[in-house]
C-alpha cells in the first residue's frame, strides 16, 4: 500500500527526485545495497580477526545502518503520504454513495451508478482501513470496514425497494436504516481519522498535502487552458479538502501543545486561513459568466 514514485532517468545513485520526493528505483537499489552490506558482513564475521577487517566491518555496519535509516525514511515519508491522499475526503463517497441510493421523489434510481459509487466507496474505504491498522493497534478501523459493507448493503437495500415500487411505508424504513448506518460508520471513520492523525508526524502530513495542493493547482490551470471544466472542478475541490485537513491537523496540534507563542501562531495562521477568500472568475467560455466566493469558513 505505501507508494513511491516512479522517476526515470535518476543518475550518479540520487535517491531524491526533483520534487524531494523518494523514487521506486532509488528505493529498490538501497534495498540490493542493504542485501549485498549485510551478506558481506556476514562473510567477514566468519573470518579469523584482524584490524583491518575490524575496520572493513565498521564501514560495513555503517553502511547498512545509513540504508536502514533510508528505508525507514522511505516507509514513514509513503505512509503519510497515504495518509493525506485516502484520509482526506472521508465523507465524500459516502454522501454521493447516499445521493444515488436517494434520488430526489420523481427520479427513478441508477443502478448502474449506484455500483460504481458503492464500488468507489468500498475500494477508497479498504485502502484506508489498510493504512489505519498499519498505524493503529486497536480493531477500530477493521469496524470501520464492516460498518462500510452495511452501508453498501443498506444503500443496496434502498435500491432494491425503489426498483420492485415497494410501498412508500417500506422506502421510508430503508431509507432511514441507510441514514442510521451510515451516521454510525460517520463517527467511527472520523475517530479513526482523529487517531491516525495523531499517530503521524503533522510536518509530514502539512509536507504531504502541500505537495499534493501544488500538483492540484497545476493540474487546474492545465484544465482551464484545456477547456475542461469538470477537471477543474474536481481539481479545486480537492485543494479545499487538503486545506481544510490541513486545518484540522493544526488546531489539534495546537490543543496538545502548552508552548502559548507556539499556539499563538498557529491559531493566526489559522484564522487567516479561514477569513482568507478565493473570488474565482470563470472564463466565459467555459462557464457562465459569475464570480464565486469561497471561503474555508463555510465548510469541506
Amino acid at each position: 500500500m505505501i507508494k513511491l514514485e516512479s522517476t526515470s532517468g535518476a543518475g550518479g545513485g540520487a535517491r531524491v527526485n526533483a520534487e524531494g520526493q523518494d523514487s521506486l528505483e532509488s528505493f529498490q537499489e538501497c534495498c540490493d545495497d542493504l542485501q549485498r552490506s549485510a551478506e558481506c558482513l556476514y562473510a567477514q564475521a566468519e573470518k579469523p580477526f584482524s584490524p583491518e577487517q575490524e575496520k572493513m566491518e565498521q564501514k560495513m555496519a555503517q553502511e547498512i545502518s545509513q540504508n536502514l535509516a533510508y528505508l525507514w525514511h522511505c516507509l514513514q515519508f509513503g505512509l503519510v503520504r497515504q495518509v493525506a491522499d485516502f484520509f482526506t475526503d472521508l465523507m465524500g463517497p459516502i454522501k454521493h454513495l447516499q445521493e444515488v441510493a436517494c434520488p430526489p421523489p420523481g427520479e427513478p434510481v441508477n443502478e448502474e451508478a449506484y455500483r460504481i459509487a458503492s464500488d468507489t466507496f468500498l475500494v477508497g474505504l479498504l485502502s484506508s482501513a489498510i493504512i489505519a491498522f498499519s498505524l493503529l493497534s486497536i480493531m477500530t478501523p477493521k469496524l470501520v470496514w464492516c460498518m462500510g459493507g452495511q452501508v453498501s448493503l443498506a444503500g443496496q437495500a434502498v435500491v432494491s425497494a425503489r426498483r420492485t415500487g415497494a410501498s412508500s411505508q417500506l422506502l421510508s424504513a430503508a431509507s432511514d436504516h441507510l441514514d442510521l448506518v451510515k451516521r454510525h460508520w460517520t463517527d467511527c471513520a472520523e475517530r479513526t481519522r482523529n487517531l491516525v492523525d495523531e499517530a503521524v508526524d503533522a510536518n509530514a502530513f502539512i509536507k504531504a498535502q502541500e505537495s499534493r495542493i501544488l500538483q492540484d493547482t497545476e493540474r487546474t490551470e492545465d484544465s482551464v487552458d484545456q477547456r475542461c471544466p469538470t477537471t477543474v472542478v474536481n481539481s479545486t475541490t480537492s485543494i479545499a479538502l487538503r486545506a481544510n485537513r490541513v486545518l484540522q491537523v493544526a488546531i489539534k496540534e495546537t490543543e496538545n501543545s502548552e508552548d502559548a507563542v507556539y499556539v499563538d501562531r498557529v491559531n493566526e495562521a489559522v484564522q487567516r486561513l479561514r477569513s482568507s477568500k478565493c473570488f474565482i472568475a470563470p472564463c466565459p467560455c467555459l462557464f457562465p459568466p459569475a464570480i464565486v466566493s469561497y471561503s474555508a469558513r463555510d465548510g469541506v
